[in-house]
């Protein structure tokens, strides 16, 4: 009997030393968003508005998945309170990946390469050392690409920094549902996908 405990004890050894999803700007991957709905935008009367949300928001809020953009039901937004957006993104706002009402993505335009070595720096201290770095050429003519990914178990985090100082890359975590989905497949499924 003893021998048979063990054997049904090392499959929950293993799944418990899996690494846990993480926090990006104090929002937990794999749960809900855990911030109120932004305000709508005063729009005057007028009833056609590339955005209904006001982008100066009072507090740190979420635009709900599938609300701007009804052809795309998984994609939301969260707008940063005046003056409290990271150092690094280009704007107040990032865009979300919510399915089954849960946060499975972030995608942020960063600032140009001129802060590149900042953010890489903070990444490297927030999510160790990445499994990809370096630069990556870029078509005829053009300046290479810094590109830094780290690829987990559960979730995957791509850094891009564009060589200009007029340029701004782009930073993404994504869960394997969120990646599965962006890349057409089936997030429901339970593949995960890899760099």
């Amino acid at each position: 009997m003893l021998k048979f405990s063990i054997l049904l004890l090392i499959p929950a050894l293993i799944g418990a030393s899996d690494e846990p999803l993480p926090k990006v700007f104090d929002l937990p991957l794999g749960e809900p968003v855990p911030l109120p709905e932004c305000q709508h935008a005063d729009l005057g009367g007028r009833t056609k508005s590339k955005s209904i949300y006001a982008e100066n928001q009072p507090t740190t809020c979420q635009v709900p998945a599938g609300v701007e953009f009804p052809s795309r039901p998984n994609a939301g937004a969260v707008i940063f309170a005046r003056l409290k957006a990271p150092w690094f993104v280009n704007s107040n706002r990032i865009d979300t990946v919510i399915i089954d009402g849960k946060l499975e993505g972030i995608e942020a335009t960063v600032k140009p390469i001129t802060a590149s070595s900042g953010l890489a720096m903070e990444l490297i201290n927030k999510f160790g050392m990445p499994t990809q770095n370096g630069t990556e050429p870029v078509a005829t003519g053009g300046l290479p690409m810094l590109h830094m990914a780290w690829d987990r178990p559960d979730y995957v985090v791509d850094y891009t920094a564009k060589a200009s100082v007029n340029t701004a890359g782009t930073f993404r975590v994504e869960t394997s549902r969120g990646r599965a989905l962006r890349l057409g497949g089936n997030p429901t499924d339970g593949d995960r996908v890899r760099l």
